[in-house]
């Protein structure tokens, strides 16, 4: 049985709050839908601040969970938690963690293999635009998944760059990055809103 590292605080703003809650009072770690809720909870710590707390929350559960056939949305929702996790590492100055975390990725990729990474960023480039534009009319609940969604799709590229360097050009690196900080920009934004 797995026990999610979650302090709960009076000052937690409404989304994390409520968040919380949840996770505590339901959490199976055989449900992608938990991992989804966890790996997001974290996402809203770290944005928010919080990065141990964030870092404690994904180290409780990301590794319990293996990749397998039969539970590819597992693997996909876990694996974003890892790659949020080895960005943190990486922010903190810990980049030997950091890689050990994206080759765990790197070995059993979360996307689709129908493409090459350099063909899905060109797609996500495209994609991302479109929901940029409309998200804004959403409930704040969905604005924060959305911009959520689009932080963890570039967050995927930027930490797996050196697997498809190759294909892409400066201007996709500074792209991407652009991206990330406009987009944790938006959502540190909703959440101080919730």
């Amino acid at each position: 049985m797995v026990t999610l590292k979650i302090d709960e605080h009076p000052n937690d703003p409404k989304i994390i709050s409520s968040s919380k809650k949840s996770l505590l009072r339901s959490f199976k770690i055989t449900s992608y839908k938990h991992i989804d809720r966890a790996v997001w909870l974290a996402l809203y710590l770290y944005l928010s601040g919080r990065e141990s707390q964030a870092q404690s929350l994904l180290d409780s559960f990301v590794f319990e969970i293996q990749s397998s056939e039969n539970c590819i949305d597992l693997w996909s929702s876990n694996g974003m938690g890892i790659l949020l996790l080895a960005y943190i590492y990486g922010k903190a100055g810990n980049k030997e963690r950091e890689s050990e975390l994206v080759n765990v990725i790197i070995n059993d990729d979360i996307m689709t293999d129908r493409a090459t990474r350099g063909e899905l960023l060109r797609e996500e480039f495209e994609y991302h635009e479109e929901r940029m534009e409309w998200y804004p009319n959403e409930t704040h609940k969905y604005r924060c998944e959305i911009l959520g969604e689009r932080f963890f799709m570039f967050l995927y590229f930027l930490e797996l760059i050196p697997t498809f360097r190759h294909e892409i050009s400066d201007e996709d690196v500074s792209l991407i990055n652009e991206i990330l900080d406009d987009v944790r920009a938006k959502l540190v934004s909703e959440i101080g809103e919730s």
